[in-house]
């Protein structure tokens, strides 16, 4: 649960002298655009928003802060406008980020770019061949089904592409970010009739020449699947873990598989997941988090919710067990995970205080616990973190 910095002050202080309150008290962290800049020595970023847009209407609620880390544990925070479920990104050296009215492109210098838009972000991708930042919004429900879009950003302008569906999941390959998800409006009504009312789409999401969706295929609705997180790309290929489904009155599945969708033909395969000895996997998929700097071949690497960091193959379906990552059951009930080439990274809120941890790839390992006291004088109740984002300088 997120601390309330603000509970202790008292009405005598409050109307007496503001300043006394850690709530308003922000020791230097709270910095204005000439001063907010990312420098060799940071190392993680994050965004700070109202839940919810009803969350941002009281006095001192609706504060919206980017925030970066140094190495030495330092906190640097620029006053923006919210975004719930907004998600920082590096694009090469330029952290991109993005609230209601404005996108943020920051290096030596803060460029911001006027371009309103909705209240809630689904996630955000950065290109692999150009310098664009693919931000999927969540638009909601209307009387056309469920709406979401995508914001192609750059330094010099946006565009964007309208979906008709709730694509939740995403993957870019190539430099075209693709979107699975609920067939709404326009898709649905062009769907197989023989899938029934249930269908997941999957679109390319980017790129096309009327802005909106182009449908690559349609499958029944697998109701195992499911991603916070951007999805690994294998050149043509997106792949993503699904849980089998459990009867109901039944016990809860321990076994899943690997989907693989082709996105040149449409096609699309299960490869049911096996231990490396040929036994059925089984063991509870939850919320699993896509190591996208682990594509390899034809396998990657994910971290299970319970800090057990596993590889599998799409192919076989084979998944090994790399290593378990020591640390409490509410460690990772809290954190948020990111990942660079040689570590994972959990930022969580706790009791004690804020902390950044760094874990080896190579045994899950500690190299690093990062004490960002400064974070905490910026949290509440009301506001909170969705990701971490790790600067390419990070090994």
């Amino acid at each position: 649960m997120k601390k309330l910095i603000a509970s202790v002050c008292v009405a005598g202080l409050v109307f007496a002298s503001l300043s006394g309150c850690s709530w308003f008290d922000r020791s230097g962290v709270v910095v204005s655009e000439d001063e907010f800049r990312i420098t060799e020595d940071t190392l993680f970023a994050t965004q700070l928003s109202p839940i919810y847009q009803e969350m941002d209407t009281a006095p001192g609620i609706n504060t919206s802060y980017l925030v970066t880390f140094d190495r030495d544990g330092s906190v640097q925070a620029l006053k923006i406008h919210p975004m719930a479920i907004g998600e920082p990104i590096w694009q090469g050296d330029t952290l991109v980020a993005v609230d209601r009215k404005y996108d943020y492109f920051v290096s030596d210098r803060v460029v911001k770019v006027d371009h309103p838009k909705v209240e809630v972000m689904t996630n955000i991708v950065a290109s692999s061949t150009t310098d664009e930042v693919f931000a999927l919004m969540n638009d909601g429900d209307t009387e056309d089904g469920y709406k979401t879009s995508v914001e192609t950003l750059t330094q010099g302008g946006h565009t964007t592409t309208k979906l008709d569906g709730a694509y939740l999941m995403t993957s870019e390959c190539d430099g075209v970010l693709y979107g699975i998800g609920d067939a709404e409006g326009r898709v649905a009504a062009q769907a197989p009739k023989e899938l029934g009312d249930n269908v997941t789409a999957l679109v390319q999401a980017t790129g096309t020449a009327n802005h909106q969706e182009h449908v690559i295929s349609y499958q029944r609705t697998h109701e195992g699947e499911g991603s916070a997180t951007p999805l690994p790309c294998f050149t043509d290929s997106i792949a993503n873990l699904a849980l089998d489904v459990s009867e109901p009155d039944r016990p809860v599945t321990l076994t899943g598989s690997v989907r693989v969708r082709n996105v040149r033909d449409g096609s699309h395969h299960d490869v049911v997941l096996r231990n490396p000895d040929g036994t059925r996997y089984e063991t509870y998929i939850e919320a699993p988090n896509y190591d996208l700097n682990s594509v390899s071949g034809r396998s990657f690497n994910w971290l299970n919710n319970d800090g057990v960091y596993w590889r599998t193959n799409i192919d076989t379906g084979v998944t090994e067990k790399l290593f378990q990552i020591q640390e409490s059951e509410q460690f990772f009930a809290v954190g948020s995970v990111a990942f660079s080439p040689e570590g994972i990274h959990i930022i969580a809120e706790l009791e004690e205080g804020t902390v950044i941890k760094s874990f080896s790839k190579k045994d899950g390992s500690l190299i690093r616990t990062l004490e960002v006291p400064g974070f905490d004088t910026i949290t509440a109740r009301t506001r909170q973190h969705w990701t971490l984002a790790v600067s390419p300088h990070v090994p």
